[in-house]
């Protein structure tokens, strides 16, 4: 069992945010978290899953019979600010290396041995009563038998008072990487997939979390009240507006309604007219004439890249053979919004 975990919660649009939580017991055998003042956490074990409940009352659970709740959580109750969750557990013991190049500790590594030593220039550790020996494996990322991720942080900074557009990310490394980026105002990822070899760099266009709004981008349209709503099938129905609808809405859109200031998904649009649309509500519910329909368009398709007057990148990458990572580029532009 671990005595400490940490959850990183990403809110829509914010950097990520990191707290630790200290065990307070044990429930069912297994570590009872909670965290106060404010409180923001409880993480719980019922026998069948690790439960954690956030200060929105909004449930998330790890299926999962270990330990410690490490991994990443689903939510499995109402809508939420926080676009995810992952745990891992606390330990503040890393492994750091000197360079006499930078005259300095630049390198952070994944294995924790619990000695180490050199020998004819060559490089062991001891872990658990065993010899290791470095430097042979041709499996990288791999220490002790267990898998580990490269991860690289950076960030733009330049002309910092001046807010500004990240189009693009540029990588000149021999494979691509993923990326999450996040500046003061939002947020967006690259999945390595996305990259697309240039003149010898990996290149490609920064989009938007999946599934998130962003109320201030023009992929996101106010339409109004609808004038009439009318059922069509147990999944379908037709709702007529007394104006013409503004061009830019399009089937594939998802229709959502203001609730106190919330957004509540209503359906995606399948069919439309001048002042008339059809919304799928299988997955969301049915509209009434005393509602404010709001449209949003696909957040990753309709990506404009991020602004801010900063941009952090977290690059990571899963491979196991030798990877070689030169530089990291972005293309920005003053922001006139």
């Amino acid at each position: 069992m671990c005595d400490c975990i940490k959850i990183s919660y990403i809110p829509i649009g914010e950097e990520p945010v990191t707290i630790e939580v200290i065990s307070n017991g044990v429930e069912v055998g297994k570590n009872y978290y909670e965290f106060s003042a404010p409180q923001l956490f409880t993480v719980s074990w019922d026998g069948v899953s690790w439960n954690l409940l956030d200060d929105e009352n909004t449930l998330w659970e790890l299926s999962e019979d270990t330990d410690c709740p490490i991994g990443t959580w689903t939510n499995v109750s109402d809508t939420t600010n926080f676009s995810g969750f992952s745990i891992e557990e606390c330990n503040p013991r890393k492994t750091i290396t000197y360079s006499k190049v930078a005259d300095g500790w630049n390198s952070f590594w994944s294995y924790q041995p619990d000695w180490m030593t050199e020998m004819n220039s060559i490089f062991y550790t001891f872990k658990n009563g065993e010899l290791w020996r470095h430097n042979i494996n041709t499996t990288r990322n791999n220490f002790y038998g267990e898998q580990y991720s490269s991860t690289i942080r950076g960030i733009f900074n330049n002309d910092p008072l001046t807010v500004k557009m990240f189009n693009t990310l540029s990588l000149n490394s021999n494979h691509p990487w993923s990326a999450d980026v996040y500046t003061n105002i939002n947020a967006g990822a690259i999945s390595y997939t996305y990259f697309v070899e240039k003149e010898g760099q990996w290149f490609s266009y920064i989009r938007r979390f999946n599934d998130t709004i962003d109320v201030k981008a023009l992929s996101t349209q106010g339409i109004g009240s609808p004038l009439v709503v009318a059922v069509v099938s147990a999944s379908l129905v037709d709702v007529v507006f007394s104006f013409k609808l503004d061009s830019s809405i399009s089937v594939g859109d998802q229709v959502y309604k203001n609730s106190g200031g919330n957004l509540i998904l209503i359906g995606t649009i399948t069919e439309l007219t001048t002042n008339k649309i059809r919304i799928d509500i299988s997955v969301g519910g049915m509209p009434t004439t005393s509602d404010f329909l709001i449209c949003v368009k696909n957040s990753q398709t309709e990506s404009f890249g991020a602004r801010g007057y900063y941009m952090n990148v977290y690059l990571s990458n899963d491979l196991t053979e030798q990877v070689k990572l030169f530089s990291i580029g972005t293309s920005v532009f003053k922001s006139f919004l």
